[in-house]
């Protein structure tokens, strides 16, 4: 089994664990933008109960497939993470937060995130 540190490299990479996307410079996403916002994103381990802002887009890219991508800044220019494809995700939302479950190379990985208010409102 993969150590946690992997897979959290292995989410940041879109499935690769060889090396993070950090501060990756990215093109805008392709497709239909659905809606953006700020929400904050939990970290991992020792850090899952700190929040760092990212803007989020939710799109279906130009193949058809859910996507969503998070970003530095509302340029989203820097693409902070990689791009979660929702197709077979569990979405799961309580009170302010929001849980997205996916697979990554047969391995569960999960986001958590969180708004202002129940609403879901950007932060």
């Amino acid at each position: 089994m993969s150590s946690i540190k992997d897979r959290i490299a292995a989410f940041s990479t879109g499935g690769s664990s060889k090396s993070p996307n950090k501060d990756k410079v990215d093109e805008k996403p392709s497709g239909y933008i659905i809606h953006t916002g700020w929400l904050g994103k939990a970290g991992a381990g020792i850090l899952s109960s700190t929040y760092s802002k990212r803007y989020c887009v939710l799109h279906i890219d130009a193949a058809g497939v859910p996507m969503l991508s998070m970003y530095e800044a509302m340029d989203m220019e820097k693409l902070k993470g990689a791009r979660m494809a929702l197709t077979d995700a569990s979405i799961s939302q309580a009170d302010d937060k929001l849980q997205i479950a996916i697979t990554v190379d047969g391995k569960p990985v999960t986001a958590k995130f969180k708004a202002t208010n129940a609403a879901l409102t950007p932060i």
